[in-house]
């Protein structure tokens, strides 16, 4: 090979190593779609996670830093609710995944803190893991025997199979490799589904006249409404991104005021 070869090799390598360093500092910066923010914050997320007999998993207790938000967890798992009354004589427990957790945003954003302020004499407790299923949150409906009322925040995903933990250790999430999966049409979720032990789930905790059962308007929640005591609210209309379809701030704002009458009933039922 003579030396002009090997220098136009050498050059279209290195124009492809710049190209690429270029798109992945952009696509970082920029995020459009929030596909890297998205795959980022899950894995930090799964850095974090610990086993937890009958569960599967949580998070360990501590303050953890993700890309745009920050949550604290506190140490009997649940998350920090910042403008709770810890000292209130009255105990409300949000049960259920992602969308109770507050998914991608702050401890102070999410809507049971927001609904903590109107609330000034109830000690509420957000319970709320992503991904759980509902035999993980049984689970954890169980670990609050003296609870004055629970609020189960049930969505469709609920059916699908308890995770089995396993040590993670944190690997690179490149924005250009993450766009690339996504934009090859693999966005959709996979998983195993078990409604019948979903509503074997459901039979217990709908058992117990101090859990509220509440879903977002759609197909899943009509569906359940022939079999359990279910109270709806309107699907939130502000997602954080394309990607991430949990609520931003606003949508958590949304989530709270349609909460707002169905809390105050909850506490006035189980704590007058």
């Amino acid at each position: 090979m003579n030396r002009n070869a090997r220098r136009k090799i050498i050059g279209g390598l290195s124009s492809l190593i710049l190209l690429f360093i270029l798109v992945e500092a952009g696509l970082r910066l920029f995020d459009p779609l929030g596909i890297w923010r998205w795959y980022n914050n899950l894995d930090i997320l799964e850095h974090h996670k610990i086993g937890i007999e009958g569960r599967g998993y949580g998070y360990r207790p501590g303050f953890i830093r993700l890309h745009g938000w920050s949550v604290t967890i506190l140490p009997d798992g649940g998350r920090q609710v910042p403008h709770t009354a810890l000292d209130a004589n009255c105990t409300l427990v949000f049960l259920g995944d992602s969308y109770t957790f507050g998914m991608g945003v702050s401890d102070e954003e999410t809507w049971i803190d927001l609904l903590a302020r109107d609330f000034p004499t109830a000690h509420m407790i957000n319970a709320g893991i992503p991904g759980y299923s509902s035999a993980a949150i049984e689970a954890v409906y169980h670990a609050y025997p003296d609870a004055h009322a629970f609020i189960y925040l049930t969505i469709g995903n609920d059916d699908q199979a308890v995770f089995v933990f396993t040590p993670q250790s944190r690997s690179a999430v490149f924005a250009l490799r993450s766009y690339a999966v996504i934009l090859m049409d693999t966005r959709i979720e996979k998983y195993d589904h078990d409604p019948a032990r979903l509503y074997r789930n459901l039979d217990v905790l709908t058992g117990d006249t101090r859990l509220t059962l509440v879903a977002f308007d759609t197909a899943y929640g009509q569906a359940l409404k022939t079999q359990y005591p279910i109270m709806f609210i309107p699907t939130f209309e502000n997602p954080i991104s394309w990607m991430d379809r949990h609520a931003n701030e606003k949508g958590n704002q949304e989530i709270a005021a349609s909460m707002l009458p169905i809390v105050k009933r909850v506490i006035q039922r189980g704590c007058s």
